[in-house]
């Protein structure tokens, strides 16, 4: 590796007159970390966390003081070549002001480096200290606590509360334009960490950093499933963040992409705006009413032509039928394919599950209220 202005050799030489901690030693430190995440997170573990967020810190603030002009780049680099394997990420905020996240694999954390006593680089803000304050306003933030880290917590708390708890790693930090007053602004979006790769747990929360304090200003919660597309989208003025939700008709599969929802935060001169969540397939979600209601036996006339629900009958009945003889809640089971295709005034969408199909529709969509306005057998969704 060459580093872009400091080589690797030089890099190394100054590590090795002003690091108090050897390479091999902070390494050790990463590979003994992930075997205790493996193993439950439980007994030591958080020592070794505290521990290695203290080197991480200790090495930035050496490098920055020996490299004060070094770019974000070189900063990342140069901690990545202590650890090893270490996942860092480098944002200025301001005249040698530094946002960093560094990520061990489930594990991480997320500080400010700035100068300090004696003009001197040192962390000014760490997230895990906003575990008090800020995590009584946005629960979220208590998962980055050393305390919180351990697995054990969740299995203490409930579904709701076990938001705050962690390991946690940042997967992306970034700034966003600065607010009226001046403020610097950005957002730290982390994981959870996870037993499985079925589904992955995340956090999203966003801050203001002035007169050497970091306060948030929103915050949330959302799942996605790692083989899809990036879940975080950043653009000028907004944050869009892909929340998996659930169908009600439809089998819950955890590997499966799920009811996709975008959550929006748009990012104001004076605020930022939590703008919700809407659907990015509101076809899926009408044609899920219509089968939910279909199956508890409840009108559809507002949303569907009786030829629609003719055509798709025999799905329903062999639904409620498997559901019967297997005792087994009620369902059209695994959305097995679904394309939409969009036109003016009317969208086809095209879908099969484990009870039937595939199936075409046609959805006017001339006004407000959507509807389905014929259906037909199809060979295949085309995919």
């Amino acid at each position: 590796m060459v580093i872009k202005h400091i080589t690797r050799v030089a890099f190394l030489a100054a590590f090795a007159t002003l690091a108090s901690i050897p390479i091999v030693q902070a390494q050790n430190l990463s590979q003994g970390l992930a075997q205790k995440f493996s193993d439950g997170f439980t007994g030591d573990a958080g020592t070794a966390l505290r521990q290695e967020r203290r080197t991480i810190e200790s090495w930035a603030a050496q490098f920055l003081d020996t490299h004060p002009k070094a770019t974000t780049d070189e900063l990342a680099a140069g901690i990545t070549e202590l650890f090893g394997d270490l996942k860092v990420e480098v944002v200025q905020l301001d005249t040698d002001v530094h946002l960093i996240a560094a990520s061990d694999g489930p594990a991480g954390s997320v500080f400010i480096m700035g100068r300090g006593k004696r003009n001197r680089f040192a962390p000014l803000w760490r997230i895990s200290d906003g575990v008090g304050k800020a995590a009584k306003e946005f629960p979220m933030v208590a998962a980055w606590s050393i305390e919180r880290a351990k697995l054990g917590c969740r299995k203490a708390h409930s579904p709701a509360a076990a938001i705050g708890c962690g390991p946690v790693a940042a997967t992306s930090i970034g700034r966003l334009p600065d607010g009226k007053d001046g403020a610097k602004r950005f957002y730290v979006d982390a994981a959870y960490a996870q037993l499985d790769d079925a589904m992955v747990a995340g956090q999203t929360t966003l801050w203001r950093w002035q007169a050497g304090m970091a306060t948030p200003i929103l915050g949330g919660t959302y799942a996605y499933n790692p083989d899809q597309d990036p879940h975080l989208l950043v653009e000028a003025t907004a944050l869009h963040i892909h929340d998996r939700a659930h169908y009600k008709s439809f089998a819950d599969c955890g590997s499966c992409a799920g009811r996709v929802m975008d959550w929006t935060i748009r990012v104001l001169p004076d605020r930022v705006v939590d703008g919700g969540r809407t659907s990015l397939e509101p076809e899926l979600d009408l044609a899920d009413t219509l089968f939910r209601r279909l199956l508890d036996r409840k009108p559809v006339a507002d949303i569907a032509d009786p030829a629609v629900v003719a055509m798709v009958t025999p799905m329903i009945d062999a639904a409620r039928q498997y559901a019967a003889e297997t005792r087994t809640p009620l369902s059209l089971g695994d959305l097995e394919e679904a394309k939409v295709t969009a036109e003016d005034v009317a969208h086809a969408l095209c879908l099969a599950t484990d009870q039937g199909g595939p199936y075409e529709f046609l959805i006017d969509t001339s006004t407000s209220r959507w509807r389905f306005i014929s259906a037909r057998a199809a060979t295949n969704c085309g995919r």
